[in-house]
């Protein structure tokens, strides 16, 4: 194993600064997912809390526009935690 295959640091990416309030607001609300069925899916965000977080970190100007993308990013980041259990899950034998 190679020292970047066993490094759990993401790698670092560019922001554009037009997307920064919304990626700061995404990840200020982290902790706020919404999870759902025996399995403990995560549904969505919990959207009084991303309010709560607009209110208190955004322009009220700029709360529309942030929280657009923030439901961008949701809907992204549900993705790919739907791949991961897919991964995750055992198959089935035939």
């Amino acid at each position: 194993m190679d020292a970047e295959a066993a490094d759990p640091t993401p790698p670092a990416c560019e922001v554009w600064e037009e997307h920064r309030e919304i990626l700061h607001t995404f990840l200020a609300c982290s902790t706020q997912w919404q999870h759902a069925g025996m399995d403990g899916g995560r549904t969505g965000l919990h959207y009084p809390s991303v309010e709560s977080v607009l209110r208190l970190t955004v322009d009220p100007d700029q709360h529309r526009e942030v929280f657009a993308g923030v439901q961008v990013m949701e809907q992204a980041a549900l993705q790919a935690f739907f791949q991961q259990a897919e991964h995750a899950r055992p198959r089935k034998k035939r």
